[in-house]
C-alpha cells in the first residue's frame, strides 16, 4: 500500500474550487471585504508577497511523503504559474512564489489532478502535519506511524473545529522516543511511538511546544496512549486551543502560552477532561481508529551500510548520505538541496532518479532537503552516479554548510532582513576552509528573517533571526545570534541568545565563535560544545561585530543582502490597537459559531443526536459571546450567556430572539425530532444574528444600564476588567450620552492605563482627567464626549 496520501477529488472539493473562484471574483468586484478575502485565501494556502499582484502558494506534503508523479506535476505548475522554482519549507511543504493573482484558482485546481492540496497550508488552521523522515522504513522505527498520521491528516482537513484557531496549530509524528526525528519538542502536539505491549501500539504524546519570539519546549502530557485514540487526542487539543487560545494578543496566541499560563498540571487536567468528554460521546466513538492486522508492524532488521562502501568510491557520501532501512540490503539516500530551492528541471531529474533506482517515493525534510527511499544495494552505485551528474551528491548533509533559511525579505512581508542572503554569505565564507569542514559535522545553522521562526533558528546549533537598529537617521540590518539548540537524533534543546551582530558581519561572528572553540582544545565536538558553553563566555567574542562605523565610512553595513543598488534599507514594522481588536474578536466568535453549526450538521447526519445538542449550544454560546463582547461582558457558561444576552438585547429590535427550546435542559435520550428542532433553532439564531451584524453593526449594539452616578457624572467601576472589555463598556456608555457630557471611570494600571484612554481619544473623545488613586493601584479617568471630533 502506498505511503503517499492522495486526496480524493470529491464533490466537496469540486464545490470548494467553484466557491473559491467565485469569492475571488466577488473580491475583485468589491463585493467582498479585504479582511474576508484574506481569510479565505489563507485557508487556501495563499499568501501575499512583498511584490504586488503575485502570491506565494504553499502545497501540503502530508507527513513529508510525496512521489515522482506529484513532483512532476508541481514542476509543470512552477513553469506554468510561477518562476520555475520549488521551495521546500521547514514543515516539509512545497511552496511556489510569484504566482500571478489571476492564476490562483487554476493553480489550486491543477493540484487536484494528482491528489494534492494547498487547503489550510496557511492561516489559523492545522498546518502541514510532519513526521520522522525515516518513518516506516528506517532502522530503529518501533512501529509504522504513517497509517496513523494519514488518518490524523484526513480527520483534520476541513474539520469545523480547526477552521478558526487563534493562530496556527502544528502536529508531528516520530517513530521512536530515543531520536524523536519528528521533532515533537517544538510542536503543539507530537506523537512518539513509545511501546508495543501485548499487541497494542502506544504513543507518548507531547504538547505545548513552539518556537517564535518565545520558544517553549513541549511536555509529556499522555503516556502510552493507544494508537486507536490518536484522533480523540488530536481533537481534544484542537478544542482546547480554539476555546482557550488568546485571541486578543497574537503574540501570545499559541498553544504553548495556554500551558505556560495555566501551568502543566492544569493543562494536563484540561486535556484529560476534554479527551474523556469526547471519548464518551457517540462522535468520539466514531473517532476510534482500527487497523488491519499487521498494518503497523515493521521489520526490525537493519541494512548493512558497510556493503555500500565497496560499491561507491566516496566514503564521505556513504557515511553521511546513505542510511539503512529496516530490510536487508535496502537503503535511504539523503539528498542535499541548498536552501530548499530546486528548479522544475531539477525536480524532474530527481523524480526520474527516484523511479529508476527506488520506489518513486520522495520525502521532503524540515531541513529543506530530500530523501529517496527503497534503494536496493545493487542500485546504490547507479543512484550515486546520477545524483553526482545532476549536482546532488554533496556529502556535507548534516553539516554547518547546509544552512536552513526561510525565504525572508526576498518575498515575505514580515521579514526584517534577507535570510537567504545571509545564508549565501555564510556559505561563501566557508568555501575552501578546511577547518570548517572538519569541525562542522552535525552543526546546524538556521536563519529566520524575523523573530517568528520560520527558519527554526531557535533549535539550531547556531541560529540567527533578523532584527535592526538605528544609528543617526539610518537603519542597520542586524541578526540576533543564538547557540546550542537542537532537535532530532536525541536532541531536545532550545537555543540560548548570545547577542546582536550587524547582518553583514554575521559570517565573521560565526568564524570568531569557531576560532574560540578551537582555542579551548575541547574534547567535545563543536555541536556538543555549543550546547554546553556559557553564553557569557561568547558575548565578548561576538561583541565587536555589533559595532558599526558611521555611514560615510562603511555604507555597505547599512545595506541588507540582496538589496537593490540605490535602495535604502528600511526594517518592516507593524502596529495594533485596542479598538481595532474588538471588531476582530466579534468576527472571530461569529466564525466559531458558524463552524460549530457546521459540526452540528455533520454529527446530525451521522445520527449522533446528543452531539448535535452539544455543538448547537457551542454555536449559540459563541454567538452570544460575539454579542456580549460589545457590552464588555465575557461569560463562559452557556445558560448564563443566554440570560445575559436576553438582558442586554431584549429591547433591540434588530437582533434575533433565541427560541425557548435553546434554554431547556436536553432530555437524557435525545431523539431525532428533538435534535432536529434544536439544531434548526440554533442555526436560525446564528444565521439571523450574523446577517443583522453584517448589515448594520451599529444597530446590533446592546443596551447598557448606567444608573450609577458619581459627582453628577455617569460612573463605571472598571477595576479587574481587562482590555478590551473595559474599553467596550466605556464606549457603549459614551455612545448613549449627549455631546459635551462626561463619563467618570476607575481603571487599573498596566494595559488598562495605557490602552483605554488612548483608544477613547482615537474615538474622538477628550480625556479630562487621568490621575493615580488608591496608592497608584488604579487611575481615575474622566472623559468628555466630544461630538464634533467623534463624527
Amino acid at each position: 500500500m502506498s505511503r503517499v496520501l492522495e486526496f480524493e477529488l470529491s464533490d466537496e472539493v469540486q464545490e470548494e474550487l467553484v466557491e473559491f473562484k467565485g469569492k475571488k471574483e466577488n473580491y475583485e468586484k468589491g463585493d467582498m471585504s479585504m479582511d474576508a478575502w484574506q481569510k479565505r485565501r489563507l485557508w487556501q494556502g495563499i499568501y501575499g508577497q512583498r511584490q504586488p499582484e503575485v502570491q506565494m502558494i504553499r502545497v501540503k506534503v502530508p507527513y513529508g511523503i510525496t512521489n515522482s508523479k506529484q513532483v512532476r506535476q508541481l514542476a509543470s505548475m512552477a513553469e506554468k504559474h510561477s518562476n520555475s522554482v520549488l521551495h521546500i519549507t521547514t514543515r516539509s511543504a512545497i511552496q511556489m512564489h510569484y504566482v500571478p493573482f489571476a492564476n490562483t484558482p487554476e493553480f489550486v485546481k491543477d493540484l487536484t489532478e494528482v491528489g494534492l492540496t494547498s487547503r489550510e497550508g496557511c492561516g489559523n488552521t492545522i498546518r502541514n502535519v510532519t513526521a520522522d523522515p525515516f518513518a516506516s522504513t528506517g532502522a530503529g522505527q518501533l512501529f509504522d506511524v504513517v497509517p496513523v498520521a494519514k488518518r490524523v491528516v484526513e480527520h483534520s482537513l476541513r474539520n469545523p473545529y480547526a477552521q478558526n484557531f487563534p493562530r496556527k496549530f502544528k502536529m508531528t509524528f516520530s517513530g521512536n522516543e530515543a531520536e524523536d526525528n519528528g521533532h515533537s519538542f517544538m510542536h503543539d502536539v507530537g506523537f512518539i511511538a513509545s511501546k508495543i505491549e501485548d499487541g497494542s501500539y502506544k504513543f507518548n504524546v507531547y504538547a505545548g511546544g513552539g518556537l517564535g519570539g518565545r520558544p517553549i519546549g513541549a511536555d509529556l502530557v499522555d503516556e502510552d496512549l493507544p494508537v486507536e485514540d490518536a484522533l480523540i487526542c488530536a481533537t481534544a487539543f484542537m478544542r482546547i486551543f480554539n476555546e482557550h487560545g488568546n485571541r486578543e494578543n497574537r503574540n501570545k496566541a499559541r498553544m504553548k502560552f495556554i500551558k505556560h499560563t495555566w501551568g502543566l498540571e492544569k493543562f494536563i487536567e484540561a486535556y484529560k477532561a476534554e479527551f474523556n468528554r469526547i471519548k464518551e460521546s457517540e462522535y468520539g466513538q466514531s473517532l476510534v481508529l482500527s487497523f488491519e492486522e499487521g498494518e503497523l508492524e515493521l521489520p526490525q532488521d537493519s541494512a548493512d551500510v558497510s556493503k555500500v562502501g565497496s560499491l561507491v568510491d566516496d566514503a564521505e557520501w556513504v557515511k553521511n548520505c546513505v542510511r539503512p532501512q529496516n530490510v536487508e540490503d535496502l537503503y535511504t539516500i539523503q539528498v542535499r538541496v541548498d536552501l530548499g530551492d530546486f528548479t522544475s528541471e531539477q525536480a524532474r531529474t530527481l523524480s526520474d532518479i527516484a523511479d529508476k533506482f527506488g520506489s518513486g517515493e520522495i520525502r521532503t525534510l524540515p531541513s529543506q532537503n530530500i530523501v529517496l527511499t527503497d534503494v536496493k544495494l545493487e542500485n546504490v552505485a547507479g543512484i550515486y552516479a546520477e545524483l553526482k551528474a545532476a549536482g546532488y551528491a554533496n556529502s556535507q548533509f548534516h553539516h554547518i554548510t547546509n544552512v536552513v533559511a526561510c525565504p525572508g525579505r526576498s518575498t515575505c512581508n514580515l521579514s526584517v532582513t534577507s535570510s537567504k542572503g545571509l545564508a549565501e554569505a555564510l556559505n561563501e565564507s566557508f568555501k575552501d576552509e578546511a577547518d570548517i569542514a572538519e569541525v562542522g559535522d552535525k552543526v546546524r545553522i538556521n536563519i529566520s528573517g524575523c523573530h517568528n521562526g520560520c527558519g527554526r533558528h531557535s533549535v539550531a546549533s547556531i541560529g540567527f533571526n533578523g532584527s535592526s537598529r538605528v544609528l543617526g537617521d539610518k537603519a542597520v540590518p542586524c541578526a540576533m545570534m543564538q547557540i546550542g539548540g537542537g532537535v532530532g537524533f536525541g536532541r531536545r534543546e532550545m537555543a540560548r541568545r548570545v547577542g546582536r551582530v550587524a547582518a553583514k558581519k554575521a559570517p565573521e561572528a560565526v568564524r570568531a565563535v569557531i576560532d574560540h572553540y578551537k582555542a579551548q582544545n575541547s574534547d567535545l565536538s563543536l555541536e556538543d560544545w555549543l550546547v554546553q558553553v556559557d553564553v557569557k563566555e561568547l558575548k565578548p567574542v561576538i561583541k565587536p561585530f555589533d559595532a558599526v562605523d558611521a555611514y560615510d565610512e562603511n555604507p555597505d553595513v547599512y545595506a541588507d543582502y540582496h538589496q537593490a543598488e540605490g535602495d535604502e534599507y528600511s526594517p518592516a514594522v507593524g502596529a495594533g490597537e485596542c479598538a481595532g481588536g474588538v471588531l476582530n474578536l466579534v468576527g472571530e466568535s461569529l466564525d466559531d459559531a458558524h463552524n460549530y453549526i457546521t459540526m452540528a450538521r455533520k454529527v446530525f447526519d451521522q445520527e449522533f443526536f446528543a452531539d448535535v445538542i452539544f455543538n448547537s449550544q457551542e454555536a449559540m454560546r459563541h454567538a452570544f459571546d460575539a454579542a456580549l463582547m460589545q457590552a464588555g461582558e465575557k461569560v463562559a457558561d452557556y445558560k448564563e450567556a443566554f440570560d445575559k444576552y436576553v438582558e442586554f438585547f431584549t429591547t433591540n429590535t434588530v437582533t434575533p430572539d433565541p427560541k425557548a427550546i435553546l434554554r431547556e435542559d436536553a432530555p437524557a435520550e435525545v431523539t431525532f425530532a428533538y435534535a432536529a428542532e434544536f439544531l434548526q433553532a440554533a442555526e436560525l439564531f446564528v444565521n439571523d444574528f450574523l446577517a443583522a451584524y453584517n448589515k448594520d453593526k451599529a444597530a446590533c449594539e446592546p443596551f447598557l444600564n448606567t444608573e450609577e452616578v458619581k459627582e453628577g457624572r455617569p460612573f463605571l467601576d472598571l477595576r479587574g476588567i481587562e482590555c478590551p472589555m473595559n474599553y467596550v463598556k466605556a464606549k457603549l456608555v459614551l455612545n448613549g450620552l449627549e455631546d459635551g457630557k462626561e463619563l467618570a471611570m476607575i481603571i487599573d494600571t498596566g494595559d488598562s492605563f495605557r490602552q483605554v484612554p488612548s483608544s477613547l481619544k482615537k474615538d474622538g473623545h477628550t480625556v479630562v482627567e487621568l490621575d493615580p488613586i488608591n496608592d497608584n493601584q488604579n487611575y481615575s479617568l474622566i472623559v468628555l464626549k466630544n461630538g464634533e471630533n467623534n463624527k
